[in-house]
């Protein structure tokens, strides 16, 4: 709840012009790990399909990927796993189209 209202005020703020307030990369990833530790699935959804939306200002990275593939792995929603899944395929993907810091490994899986 708390977590959920710092990034609420932050985008908020960002979305009124206040440029020091624009979530990146380390807010949502430690949105997402907030997210699978209390097992919070709509969230999690909600926070992917806001990263994969082309209008996004934030690119899914290595650390990203981590914490939603853990999120949804953990999850006990029906569908979280094959999510999980196919997060992991989209990340293997954009690594063999040169994307290299995304090389998927044990940390990973």
């Amino acid at each position: 709840a708390r977590a959920d209202a710092v990034f609420d005020y932050m985008d908020k703020g960002w979305a009124n012009g206040n440029p020091d307030l624009k979530p990146d990369a380390n807010i949502y990833t430690s949105i997402a790990k907030v997210y699978a530790h209390a097992r919070q699935h709509n969230k999690t959804v909600a926070l992917l399909n806001r990263l994969q939306d082309p209008n996004s200002q934030v690119k899914l990275d290595k650390l990203m990927y981590s914490s939603l593939i853990f999120a949804f792995s953990k999850s006990q929603t029906l569908g979280s796993r094959q999510i999980a899944e196919k997060l992991l395929v989209q990340m293997q993907k954009r690594y063999l189209d040169g994307e290299t810091k995304l090389q998927p490994n044990t940390q990973i899986v």
